[in-house]
Protein backbone atom coordinates (compact mmCIF):
# COMPACT_ATOMS: atom_id res chain seq x y z
CA UNK A 1 0.00 0.00 0.00
CA UNK A 2 2.75 2.40 0.86
CA UNK A 3 3.86 1.64 -3.22
CA UNK A 4 0.52 2.41 -4.26
CA UNK A 5 0.66 5.66 -2.45
CA UNK A 6 4.13 6.64 -3.69
CA UNK A 7 3.19 6.04 -6.91
CA UNK A 8 -0.18 8.20 -6.97
CA UNK A 9 -0.12 10.97 -5.71
CA UNK A 10 -3.54 12.12 -6.28
CA UNK A 11 -6.58 10.01 -7.46
CA UNK A 12 -6.18 11.55 -11.11
CA UNK A 13 -3.19 9.33 -11.27
CA UNK A 14 -5.13 6.03 -10.62
CA UNK A 15 -7.41 7.07 -13.31
CA UNK A 16 -4.42 7.65 -15.44
CA UNK A 17 -2.93 4.66 -14.90
CA UNK A 18 -6.57 2.41 -14.68
CA UNK A 19 -7.35 3.55 -18.21
CA UNK A 20 -3.45 3.71 -19.27
CA UNK A 21 -3.88 6.69 -20.50
CA UNK A 22 -6.72 9.90 -21.04
CA UNK A 23 -9.95 9.41 -19.65
CA UNK A 24 -13.01 11.49 -19.60
CA UNK A 25 -16.48 10.58 -17.96
CA UNK A 26 -17.50 9.01 -20.87
CA UNK A 27 -14.89 6.66 -20.19
CA UNK A 28 -17.35 4.61 -18.00
CA UNK A 29 -19.34 3.46 -20.76
CA UNK A 30 -16.21 1.32 -21.84
CA UNK A 31 -16.15 -0.17 -18.79
CA UNK A 32 -17.67 -3.59 -17.89
CA UNK A 33 -19.17 -4.50 -14.90
CA UNK A 34 -16.16 -6.21 -13.74
CA UNK A 35 -14.03 -3.41 -14.88
CA UNK A 36 -16.12 -0.41 -12.63
CA UNK A 37 -16.00 -3.01 -9.43
CA UNK A 38 -12.40 -3.02 -10.40
CA UNK A 39 -12.32 0.94 -10.28
CA UNK A 40 -14.17 0.92 -7.16
CA UNK A 41 -11.61 -1.51 -5.66
CA UNK A 42 -8.84 0.39 -6.70
CA UNK A 43 -10.61 3.89 -5.19
CA UNK A 44 -11.16 2.71 -2.15
CA UNK A 45 -7.72 1.20 -1.70
CA UNK A 46 -6.00 4.04 -2.70
CA UNK A 47 -8.14 6.27 -0.17
CA UNK A 48 -7.59 4.09 2.59
CA UNK A 49 -3.72 4.87 2.78
CA UNK A 50 -4.44 8.23 1.65
CA UNK A 51 -2.35 11.24 3.37
CA UNK A 52 -2.79 15.37 2.11
CA UNK A 53 1.05 16.50 1.68
CA UNK A 54 2.60 18.80 4.26
CA UNK A 55 1.33 21.90 4.66
CA UNK A 56 4.00 24.78 4.98
CA UNK A 57 3.67 26.99 8.18
CA UNK A 58 2.31 30.31 6.27
CA UNK A 59 0.67 28.53 3.57
CA UNK A 60 -2.92 29.46 2.89
CA UNK A 61 -4.76 26.08 2.76
CA UNK A 62 -8.79 26.38 2.59
CA UNK A 63 -11.75 24.33 2.52
CA UNK A 64 -15.25 25.29 2.41
CA UNK A 65 -17.28 21.89 2.37
CA UNK A 66 -19.66 20.79 -0.67
CA UNK A 67 -19.64 24.80 -1.78
CA UNK A 68 -16.64 24.59 -3.86
CA UNK A 69 -16.29 22.01 -5.56
CA UNK A 70 -20.24 20.64 -6.51
CA UNK A 71 -20.87 19.81 -10.10
CA UNK A 72 -24.40 18.04 -10.19
CA UNK A 73 -25.67 15.53 -8.63
CA UNK A 74 -29.06 13.89 -6.82
CA UNK A 75 -31.30 15.49 -4.88
CA UNK A 76 -30.48 15.45 -1.44
CA UNK A 77 -33.62 14.94 0.12
CA UNK A 78 -34.31 11.54 -1.49
CA UNK A 79 -32.69 7.77 -1.22
CA UNK A 80 -34.17 6.91 -4.23
CA UNK A 81 -31.78 6.19 -7.37
CA UNK A 82 -31.99 9.03 -9.33
CA UNK A 83 -32.88 9.13 -13.60
CA UNK A 84 -30.07 9.34 -15.92
CA UNK A 85 -29.84 12.57 -16.97
CA UNK A 86 -28.71 16.18 -15.72
CA UNK A 87 -30.01 17.33 -12.20
CA UNK A 88 -29.77 20.88 -11.18
CA UNK A 89 -27.95 22.06 -8.27
CA UNK A 90 -29.31 24.43 -5.41
CA UNK A 91 -28.50 28.17 -4.94
CA UNK A 92 -25.17 26.82 -3.16
CA UNK A 93 -21.99 29.28 -4.49
CA UNK A 94 -20.02 27.58 -6.16
CA UNK A 95 -16.30 29.34 -5.59
CA UNK A 96 -13.73 26.72 -6.90
CA UNK A 97 -12.64 28.41 -10.02
CA UNK A 98 -11.90 31.58 -8.15
CA UNK A 99 -10.84 30.69 -4.89
CA UNK A 100 -7.85 28.67 -6.62
CA UNK A 101 -6.41 32.09 -7.48
CA UNK A 102 -6.77 33.66 -4.23
CA UNK A 103 -5.43 30.61 -1.68
CA UNK A 104 -2.51 28.81 -1.92
CA UNK A 105 -4.60 25.35 -2.02
CA UNK A 106 -7.62 24.57 -1.79
CA UNK A 107 -8.94 21.31 -0.46
CA UNK A 108 -12.18 19.90 -2.20
CA UNK A 109 -14.34 16.90 -1.69
CA UNK A 110 -13.46 13.72 -3.99
CA UNK A 111 -17.05 13.35 -6.16
CA UNK A 112 -15.27 9.51 -7.02
CA UNK A 113 -14.60 8.57 -3.32
CA UNK A 114 -18.17 10.11 -2.02
CA UNK A 115 -19.68 7.33 -4.29
CA UNK A 116 -17.55 4.23 -3.73
CA UNK A 117 -16.51 4.25 -0.29
CA UNK A 118 -18.00 1.25 1.72
CA UNK A 119 -19.25 2.67 5.13
CA UNK A 120 -23.37 4.29 4.32
CA UNK A 121 -24.50 3.96 7.98
CA UNK A 122 -23.91 7.29 8.97
CA UNK A 123 -26.27 8.06 11.74
CA UNK A 124 -28.76 10.28 10.26
CA UNK A 125 -30.52 13.24 12.65
CA UNK A 126 -34.12 12.69 14.19
CA UNK A 127 -36.70 11.36 13.79
CA UNK A 128 -39.15 14.49 15.23
CA UNK A 129 -42.33 14.12 15.99
CA UNK A 130 -45.03 16.52 15.16
CA UNK A 131 -46.98 18.73 18.04
CA UNK A 132 -50.09 15.82 18.29
CA UNK A 133 -47.54 12.95 17.63
CA UNK A 134 -49.53 12.14 13.88
CA UNK A 135 -45.98 11.87 12.30
CA UNK A 136 -42.22 11.44 12.60
CA UNK A 137 -40.07 13.35 10.29
CA UNK A 138 -36.59 11.94 9.59
CA UNK A 139 -34.34 15.14 7.51
CA UNK A 140 -32.55 13.29 5.05
CA UNK A 141 -30.58 16.03 3.68
CA UNK A 142 -27.11 15.42 5.16
CA UNK A 143 -26.55 12.02 3.77
CA UNK A 144 -29.34 11.93 1.13
CA UNK A 145 -26.90 12.60 -2.02
CA UNK A 146 -24.60 9.72 -1.50
CA UNK A 147 -26.99 6.92 -0.88
CA UNK A 148 -27.13 4.01 -1.62
CA UNK A 149 -23.88 4.18 -2.85
CA UNK A 150 -21.59 2.48 -5.12
CA UNK A 151 -22.53 -0.83 -3.69
CA UNK A 152 -25.68 -1.33 -2.55
CA UNK A 153 -26.48 0.66 -6.09
CA UNK A 154 -27.73 -0.86 -9.29
CA UNK A 155 -25.18 -0.94 -12.81
CA UNK A 156 -27.53 2.36 -14.15
CA UNK A 157 -26.84 4.10 -11.23
CA UNK A 158 -23.40 3.51 -11.15
CA UNK A 159 -22.58 4.28 -14.32
CA UNK A 160 -24.33 7.16 -14.12
CA UNK A 161 -22.67 8.27 -10.78
CA UNK A 162 -19.40 7.20 -11.93
CA UNK A 163 -19.87 9.07 -15.22
CA UNK A 164 -20.94 12.13 -13.29
CA UNK A 165 -17.71 12.19 -10.91
CA UNK A 166 -15.20 11.54 -13.49
CA UNK A 167 -16.24 14.36 -15.57
CA UNK A 168 -15.75 16.59 -12.48
CA UNK A 169 -12.27 15.05 -12.03
CA UNK A 170 -11.60 15.43 -15.75
CA UNK A 171 -12.23 19.13 -15.81
CA UNK A 172 -9.87 19.98 -12.92
CA UNK A 173 -7.26 17.62 -13.62
CA UNK A 174 -4.76 20.01 -14.71
CA UNK A 175 -4.82 21.42 -11.08
CA UNK A 176 -5.27 18.42 -9.53
CA UNK A 177 -1.84 17.38 -11.39
CA UNK A 178 -0.09 20.91 -10.51
CA UNK A 179 -0.83 20.34 -6.48
CA UNK A 180 -2.76 22.94 -5.69
CA UNK A 181 -6.55 21.92 -6.00
CA UNK A 182 -6.29 18.88 -3.36
CA UNK A 183 -9.39 16.23 -3.89
CA UNK A 184 -10.13 14.33 -0.19
CA UNK A 185 -12.01 11.32 0.74
CA UNK A 186 -14.39 13.56 3.21
CA UNK A 187 -16.92 11.19 4.00
CA UNK A 188 -13.96 8.88 5.64
CA UNK A 189 -12.87 12.21 7.23
CA UNK A 190 -16.34 12.41 8.75
CA UNK A 191 -16.96 8.83 9.74
CA UNK A 192 -13.37 9.14 12.18
CA UNK A 193 -15.15 12.08 13.50
CA UNK A 194 -18.53 10.53 14.08
CA UNK A 195 -18.90 10.57 18.23
CA UNK A 196 -16.90 14.23 18.30
CA UNK A 197 -19.39 15.90 15.60
CA UNK A 198 -22.59 14.20 17.44
CA UNK A 199 -20.72 15.72 20.51
CA UNK A 200 -21.01 18.90 19.63
CA UNK A 201 -24.60 18.64 18.09
CA UNK A 202 -25.77 17.50 21.36
CA UNK A 203 -24.16 20.93 22.83
CA UNK A 204 -25.66 22.86 19.97
CA UNK A 205 -29.00 21.08 20.63
CA UNK A 206 -29.12 22.29 24.38
CA UNK A 207 -27.36 26.05 23.76
CA UNK A 208 -29.37 29.07 23.88
CA UNK A 209 -26.65 31.13 22.39
CA UNK A 210 -26.91 28.55 19.10
CA UNK A 211 -30.46 28.92 19.05
CA UNK A 212 -30.50 32.58 18.97
CA UNK A 213 -27.88 32.01 16.29
CA UNK A 214 -30.40 30.05 14.06
CA UNK A 215 -33.51 32.86 14.63
CA UNK A 216 -30.69 35.23 12.94
CA UNK A 217 -31.65 36.53 9.37
CA UNK A 218 -29.26 35.83 6.55
CA UNK A 219 -29.19 36.28 3.12
CA UNK A 220 -27.84 32.33 2.55
CA UNK A 221 -29.48 29.84 4.80
CA UNK A 222 -27.38 27.57 6.56
CA UNK A 223 -26.07 24.10 4.86
CA UNK A 224 -27.43 21.23 5.83
CA UNK A 225 -25.79 19.07 3.20
CA UNK A 226 -22.67 19.53 0.18
CA UNK A 227 -25.89 20.99 -2.25
CA UNK A 228 -28.28 22.23 -0.09
CA UNK A 229 -29.47 24.75 2.17
CA UNK A 230 -31.93 25.55 3.98
CA UNK A 231 -35.35 23.70 3.18
CA UNK A 232 -36.53 22.78 6.19
CA UNK A 233 -39.41 20.68 6.53
CA UNK A 234 -41.78 21.62 9.67
CA UNK A 235 -45.16 20.20 10.36
CA UNK A 236 -48.14 22.11 9.88
CA UNK A 237 -49.17 21.42 13.47
CA UNK A 238 -45.23 22.44 14.81
CA UNK A 239 -43.00 20.15 16.75
CA UNK A 240 -43.87 18.53 19.45
CA UNK A 241 -42.34 20.48 22.83
CA UNK A 242 -39.71 17.17 23.84
CA UNK A 243 -38.14 17.20 20.01
CA UNK A 244 -38.34 20.96 18.94
CA UNK A 245 -34.98 21.90 20.27
CA UNK A 246 -33.45 18.89 18.25
CA UNK A 247 -35.17 19.65 15.01
CA UNK A 248 -34.42 23.28 14.64
CA UNK A 249 -30.93 22.15 15.20
CA UNK A 250 -29.86 18.96 15.08
CA UNK A 251 -29.62 18.82 10.82
CA UNK A 252 -27.77 22.04 10.66
CA UNK A 253 -25.69 21.18 13.81
CA UNK A 254 -24.05 18.20 12.50
CA UNK A 255 -23.26 19.30 8.58
CA UNK A 256 -21.72 22.58 9.89
CA UNK A 257 -19.75 20.78 12.86
CA UNK A 258 -18.55 17.95 9.85
CA UNK A 259 -17.40 20.53 7.82
CA UNK A 260 -14.97 21.80 10.27
CA UNK A 261 -13.94 18.46 11.52
CA UNK A 262 -13.32 17.82 7.76
CA UNK A 263 -10.60 20.74 7.79
CA UNK A 264 -9.27 19.83 11.40
CA UNK A 265 -8.61 16.30 9.78
CA UNK A 266 -6.93 18.21 6.48
CA UNK A 267 -4.41 20.84 8.44
CA UNK A 268 -7.15 23.60 6.54
CA UNK A 269 -8.88 26.76 7.35
CA UNK A 270 -12.30 26.75 7.03
CA UNK A 271 -13.34 29.38 4.18
CA UNK A 272 -16.25 31.06 4.77
CA UNK A 273 -18.85 31.25 1.50
CA UNK A 274 -22.03 32.67 3.11
CA UNK A 275 -22.94 34.93 5.58
CA UNK A 276 -24.78 32.37 7.72
CA UNK A 277 -21.34 30.38 7.16
CA UNK A 278 -18.86 33.05 8.85
CA UNK A 279 -22.04 33.19 11.88
CA UNK A 280 -21.57 29.43 12.46
CA UNK A 281 -17.49 29.73 13.01
CA UNK A 282 -17.50 32.59 14.90
CA UNK A 283 -20.15 30.77 16.86
CA UNK A 284 -18.16 27.92 17.27
CA UNK A 285 -15.00 30.09 17.73
CA UNK A 286 -16.03 32.03 20.96
CA UNK A 287 -17.15 28.68 22.32
CA UNK A 288 -13.67 27.53 22.11
CA UNK A 289 -12.18 30.34 23.64
CA UNK A 290 -14.72 30.40 26.64
CA UNK A 291 -13.35 27.48 27.78
CA UNK A 292 -10.08 28.18 28.08
CA UNK A 293 -9.05 30.41 31.06
CA UNK A 294 -6.27 32.05 29.01
CA UNK A 295 -8.17 32.79 26.08
CA UNK A 296 -11.51 34.13 27.78
CA UNK A 297 -11.95 37.93 26.64
CA UNK A 298 -9.41 37.79 24.73
CA UNK A 299 -10.50 37.62 21.29
CA UNK A 300 -11.52 40.71 19.41
CA UNK A 301 -12.72 40.48 15.79
CA UNK A 302 -13.33 43.57 13.75
CA UNK A 303 -16.35 43.86 11.72
CA UNK A 304 -16.29 42.70 8.30
CA UNK A 305 -14.62 44.51 5.49
CA UNK A 306 -15.49 43.80 1.89
CA UNK A 307 -13.31 44.70 -1.23
CA UNK A 308 -15.01 43.06 -4.71
CA UNK A 309 -12.53 41.13 -6.90
CA UNK A 310 -13.19 39.66 -10.29
CA UNK A 311 -15.12 36.08 -10.49
CA UNK A 312 -13.94 33.77 -12.72
CA UNK A 313 -16.57 31.25 -12.64
CA UNK A 314 -17.32 31.15 -16.77
CA UNK A 315 -13.80 30.94 -17.95
CA UNK A 316 -12.22 27.39 -18.94
CA UNK A 317 -9.97 25.63 -16.67
CA UNK A 318 -7.22 25.38 -18.60
CA UNK A 319 -7.51 29.39 -18.87
CA UNK A 320 -7.67 29.47 -14.17
CA UNK A 321 -4.53 27.36 -14.23
CA UNK A 322 -2.60 29.82 -16.92
CA UNK A 323 -3.16 32.76 -14.75
CA UNK A 324 -2.41 31.05 -11.37
CA UNK A 325 1.04 30.13 -12.62
CA UNK A 326 1.59 33.51 -15.07
CA UNK A 327 -0.06 36.19 -13.43
CA UNK A 328 2.36 38.34 -10.88
CA UNK A 329 -1.06 40.37 -9.17
CA UNK A 330 -2.97 37.09 -8.72
CA UNK A 331 0.78 35.37 -7.18
CA UNK A 332 1.28 39.10 -5.01
CA UNK A 333 -2.12 38.68 -3.69
CA UNK A 334 -1.54 35.56 -2.24
CA UNK A 335 1.87 35.85 -1.16
CA UNK A 336 0.42 39.18 0.92
CA UNK A 337 -3.21 37.20 2.11
CA UNK A 338 -0.40 34.23 3.53
CA UNK A 339 1.29 36.37 5.40
CA UNK A 340 -1.52 38.55 7.09
CA UNK A 341 -3.39 34.93 8.37
CA UNK A 342 0.22 33.87 9.13
CA UNK A 343 0.28 36.77 12.02
CA UNK A 344 3.70 37.50 10.45
CA UNK A 345 2.26 41.23 8.78
CA UNK A 346 0.25 42.66 11.60
CA UNK A 347 2.55 43.78 14.91
CA UNK A 348 1.17 42.45 17.96
CA UNK A 349 1.69 45.36 19.68
CA UNK A 350 0.09 47.59 17.12
CA UNK A 351 -3.74 48.72 18.40
CA UNK A 352 -6.66 47.09 16.52
CA UNK A 353 -7.74 50.54 14.91
CA UNK A 354 -4.27 50.75 13.30
CA UNK A 355 -4.27 47.27 11.96
CA UNK A 356 -7.69 48.10 10.48
CA UNK A 357 -6.05 50.88 8.85
CA UNK A 358 -3.31 48.59 7.52
CA UNK A 359 -4.57 45.77 6.39
CA UNK A 360 -7.41 47.85 4.47
CA UNK A 361 -4.02 49.63 2.41
CA UNK A 362 -2.31 46.06 1.86
CA UNK A 363 -5.55 44.36 0.80
CA UNK A 364 -6.64 47.62 -1.74
CA UNK A 365 -2.90 47.67 -3.02
CA UNK A 366 -3.51 44.07 -3.79
CA UNK A 367 -6.82 44.31 -5.55
CA UNK A 368 -5.87 47.22 -7.79
CA UNK A 369 -2.79 45.43 -9.30
CA UNK A 370 -5.46 42.20 -10.09
CA UNK A 371 -7.64 44.99 -11.66
CA UNK A 372 -4.72 46.91 -13.28
CA UNK A 373 -2.98 43.52 -14.38
CA UNK A 374 -7.28 42.62 -16.03
CA UNK A 375 -6.88 46.08 -18.05
CA UNK A 376 -3.43 46.13 -19.45
CA UNK A 377 -4.09 42.40 -20.39
CA UNK A 378 -5.37 42.01 -23.99
CA UNK A 379 -6.46 38.65 -23.05
CA UNK A 380 -7.44 38.99 -19.69
CA UNK A 381 -9.50 42.17 -20.09
CA UNK A 382 -11.56 40.27 -23.25
CA UNK A 383 -11.87 36.97 -21.36
CA UNK A 384 -13.32 38.23 -17.70
CA UNK A 385 -15.32 40.59 -19.50
CA UNK A 386 -18.21 38.07 -19.24
CA UNK A 387 -17.80 37.44 -15.92
CA UNK A 388 -17.70 40.47 -14.02
CA UNK A 389 -21.49 39.80 -13.20
CA UNK A 390 -19.85 36.83 -11.46
CA UNK A 391 -17.82 38.92 -8.84
CA UNK A 392 -16.58 37.88 -5.58
CA UNK A 393 -17.45 39.68 -2.20
CA UNK A 394 -14.08 38.96 -0.62
CA UNK A 395 -14.45 40.10 2.95
CA UNK A 396 -11.93 40.07 5.76
CA UNK A 397 -11.84 41.65 9.23
CA UNK A 398 -8.79 41.80 11.61
CA UNK A 399 -8.64 39.74 14.74
CA UNK A 400 -6.91 40.43 17.71
CA UNK A 401 -6.09 37.83 20.78
CA UNK A 402 -5.06 40.14 23.82
CA UNK A 403 -2.61 37.66 24.93
CA UNK A 404 1.10 37.11 24.05
CA UNK A 405 1.81 35.03 20.81
CA UNK A 406 3.71 32.10 22.85
CA UNK A 407 0.70 31.89 25.49
CA UNK A 408 -2.25 31.85 22.36
CA UNK A 409 -0.04 29.27 20.65
CA UNK A 410 0.12 27.06 23.77
CA UNK A 411 -3.69 27.76 24.46
CA UNK A 412 -4.28 26.60 21.03
CA UNK A 413 -2.05 23.04 21.70
CA UNK A 414 -4.43 22.65 24.65
CA UNK A 415 -7.67 22.98 22.66
CA UNK A 416 -9.41 19.35 23.11
CA UNK A 417 -11.52 19.43 20.60
CA UNK A 418 -10.80 19.16 17.20
CA UNK A 419 -14.05 20.59 16.12
CA UNK A 420 -13.51 23.85 18.63
CA UNK A 421 -9.68 24.26 17.26
CA UNK A 422 -10.61 24.04 13.55
CA UNK A 423 -12.82 26.78 14.32
CA UNK A 424 -10.70 29.05 16.40
CA UNK A 425 -7.67 28.15 14.09
CA UNK A 426 -9.84 30.32 11.42
CA UNK A 427 -8.92 33.04 13.09
CA UNK A 428 -5.87 32.60 14.41
CA UNK A 429 -2.11 33.43 13.28
CA UNK A 430 -0.76 30.64 11.95
CA UNK A 431 3.11 31.50 13.05
CA UNK A 432 2.85 33.74 15.92
CA UNK A 433 1.85 37.15 17.14
CA UNK A 434 -1.40 38.26 18.15
CA UNK A 435 -3.01 39.60 14.81
CA UNK A 436 -4.34 38.20 12.21
CA UNK A 437 -7.28 38.36 9.09
CA UNK A 438 -9.68 35.89 8.95
CA UNK A 439 -11.16 35.81 5.23
CA UNK A 440 -14.53 34.80 3.86
CA UNK A 441 -15.90 34.72 0.18
CA UNK A 442 -19.23 35.51 -1.09
CA UNK A 443 -20.87 35.87 -4.55
CA UNK A 444 -21.30 39.70 -5.09
CA UNK A 445 -24.75 41.05 -6.08
CA UNK A 446 -24.60 43.18 -8.97
CA UNK A 447 -26.90 45.40 -10.52
CA UNK A 448 -26.38 47.20 -13.70
CA UNK A 449 -27.50 50.99 -14.10
CA UNK A 450 -27.43 52.81 -17.02
CA UNK A 451 -25.13 50.71 -18.59
CA UNK A 452 -22.55 50.30 -15.79
CA UNK A 453 -22.45 47.53 -13.29
CA UNK A 454 -22.19 48.79 -9.35
CA UNK A 455 -22.48 46.10 -6.53
CA UNK A 456 -25.74 46.01 -4.45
Amino acid sequence: MAERQERFHSVVDLLDAFFGGSWTGESVNQLSRDEMYSLAEDVNSFYSEFRLPHRGDQEYRCYSGGATFSQSGPPASTNQPTAVGPIPLSSIPIFARSAVLYADEIVVNCPLDAWVYRYRDFRMPGPYWSYHRTMAITSLHTFGEYQPGFWGAEEAENRLRLSRALASLDQWSEAIRQGWLLPIPHLRYWRRREESIWAQVRRDALSPKFHGLLQEQFEENFAVADNVRGLDVVPNEGWHPQDAPRAQSEPISLYNNAMLAIAAETDARFLPTADSDYAFLQHKANVAVALDRELRDALTVDALSHVWLPGLEEEDVRLICAIRRDEESFAAWRDGIRSLISGSFLPSSMPVRECRRLTKETIDEYVSGIRGAITRSRSLSGRLASARPQAIDFAYAVVMFAVPGEILIKALAGVSVPILKAALSAFSPQVAGGNSVVLALDRARWRVEDGASTTA
